[in-house]
């Protein structure tokens, strides 16, 4: 699994590491898509990944 490779920790996705993985990589474009940071939420950074 993607996640587990860029933010496993112990066999479970860690939110700490994800975080700093999509902030550092924020609005790169990789195979037509991006990662835009949409904002904050109750518990953090809301994230998504759109298609340009």
């Amino acid at each position: 699994m993607a996640l587990l490779e860029i933010a496993g920790k112990r066999g479970e996705v860690d939110s700490r590491i994800l975080g700093n993985y999509l902030s550092k990589n924020r609005d790169r474009i990789e195979d037509g898509m991006r990662i835009e940071k949409k904002g904050k939420g109750k518990h953090g950074a809301l994230w998504s990944v759109t298609k340009v």
